[in-house]
C-alpha cells in the first residue's frame, strides 16, 4: 500500500474521530446533514485546521454545519445542468470543442459547498470499461471536439493503471488534442502526486492540463508546493481555479495572499468561480456584487493579466459568463441578466444570504 493511499484509510469519516480532535463543539444537526452528504477529512487537511477556531477557513470547507440542511428556492440538485448535456453515460458535451468525463464520483474529501454533492456525497457508481469504450466511440464520431476534461468526483483518486487506461485511450483518437485533468488532490491529498505518478504523466502523447483546487493560501502547504512541483516537472500545465467562499476568502487580503501563493509556484490562475446553486450551500455565498469589489480592489496589486476570470456558470447548462463583461447586467438588487456564448438572455436571481450564516 502507498502512502497515499494509507492516509486514505486514516482519514476522518465519522462525528465522532472529529469530535475527538476539534476542541469545540461540533453542531447539533451535523448527524443529519451526514445523512445527505458524508464526512471525509484528509489527514493533510486536518493538520492545516485550527482546532480551537471553528471560524477557520480550512475547517469551513470540510466540517459539516447545520446550515447545509437550509435550502432555498433557487437550489438545483444539478445546478450546472450537466445532466442536460449528457450525450452517452458520463460524458457531458456542452461547449463545441471539448467535452467532459466524469470518471467517477468519489472524492478524498467531502467538500461542503461542493457543486455535484448529489452524486459525490453518497456512493454512485462511476463508469465502467465498457462506457469508457462508448465514450471513445462518441469522440470519435464528433472530430469537432478537440479536449477531453477528465472530471469526477476525482480522476486522481483512481490508481495509476486506471487513470492511464483512460488517458491512453483517449489521447488515441486522432481528433482529440488536448486532455485535462480537474482535481483537488494535489490540496487534500499530495502525497499522491509521486515521482511515479509524474512520470506516467510525463509519457503522455497529448499536451495534458491539471486544474487544481487551492480556495485559500494555508491549503499551499510544504506538502503541497511539492506536488506542484512534480507536476511541474513532468512537463504538466498547472491551472488553478478556485471558488468565492463567504468565511473563507472573501476578503481581498486573503484572495491577494492565495493568488500570490500560487503565481510564486508558477500555477496559471485561470477562474474564480461565483458559487453555483448547489442545494444546502447558502451560507457559503458571497453576492455578485462583493465579489467584483473584490476583483476591483485585487487589480490595484496584481499586473494585467495575472488574475483569474472571474466567472458564474449559468443555471441549467448555459454555460459559463465573465461577471465582469457586458454578459452580465443587473437589472434590480441581486436580479441580474445573463447572456450566453449563443446570445440567449437568462434572469439569474441570487439567494438571499443572511447575515447569521456564519454563527
Amino acid at each position: 500500500m502507498e502512502r497515499w493511499q494509507q492516509q486514505l484509510r486514516e482519514s476522518i469519516t465519522s462525528l465522532e474521530q472529529l469530535s475527538e480532535v476539534l476542541l469545540y463543539p461540533l453542531h447539533p444537526g451535523a448527524m443529519e446533514v451526514l445523512l445527505k452528504a458524508r464526512l471525509l477529512i484528509t489527514p493533510q487537511t486536518l493538520s492545516l485546521i485550527d482546532k480551537e477556531n471553528p471560524a477557520c477557513p480550512i475547517a469551513r470547507m470540510c466540517v459539516p454545519h447545520e446550515h447545509e440542511l437550509e435550502t432555498v428556492g433557487e437550489e438545483l440538485k444539478d445546478p450546472i445542468g450537466d445532466e442536460a448535456y449528457l450525450q452517452v453515460p458520463h460524458l457531458v458535451h456542452r461547449y463545441q470543442d471539448r467535452a467532459l468525463v466524469q470518471v467517477n464520483y468519489a472524492c478524498a474529501q467531502q467538500c461542503r459547498f461542493c457543486f455535484r454533492r448529489e452524486k459525490t456525497g453518497c456512493a454512485t457508481a462511476g463508469p465502467r470499461d465498457e462506457d469508457f469504450v462508448r465514450m471513445a466511440g462518441y469522440l470519435r464520431e464528433h472530430p469537432e471536439i478537440k479536449e477531453v476534461i477528465l472530471s469526477g468526483g476525482d480522476p486522481l483518486l483512481l490508481p495509476d493503471a486506471r487513470l492511464n487506461f483512460i488517458l491512453s485511450l483517449f489521447a488515441s483518437i486522432d481528433s482529440v488534442e488536448r486532455l485535462r485533468i480537474h482535481t483537488r488532490i494535489p490540496t487534500v491529498l499530495p502525497s499522491r502526486i509521486t515521482p511515479a505518478f509524474a512520470r506516467m504523466l510525463s509519457v503522455q502523447a497529448k499536451t495534458l492540463t491539471i486544474v487544481t483546487h487551492f480556495n485559500h493560501a494555508k491549503e499551499l502547504a510544504k506538502e503541497n508546493r511539492y506536488a506542484l512541483q512534480l507536476l511541474q516537472g513532468a512537463g504538466v500545465v498547472v491551472k488553478n481555479q478556485a471558488v468565492l467562499l463567504r468565511g473563507v476568502n472573501d476578503q481581498t487580503k486573503t484572495l491577494a495572499e492565495l493568488f500570490q501563493a500560487l503565481l510564486d509556484q508558477k500555477v496559471t490562475l485561470y477562474y474564480l468561480h461565483q458559487l453555483d446553486l448547489a442545494k444546502g450551500t447558502n451560507h457559503f455565498r458571497v453576492p455578485i456584487s462583493r465579489g467584483k469589489e473584490l476583483m476591483t480592489g485585487l487589480r490595484k496589486q496584481f499586473p494585467v493579466g495575472a488574475l483569474p476570470a472571474y466567472v458564474l456558470d449559468i443555471p441549467g447548462g448555459g454555460g459559463k459568463v465573465s461577471i465582469e463583461s457586458d454578459q452580465v447586467a443587473l437589472l434590480d438588487e441581486g436580479v441580474y441578466e445573463l447572456t450566453d456564448r449563443f446570445g440567449n438572455k437568462v434572469v439569474y436571481k441570487e439567494p438571499v444570504c443572511k447575515e447569521n450564516l456564519l454563527q
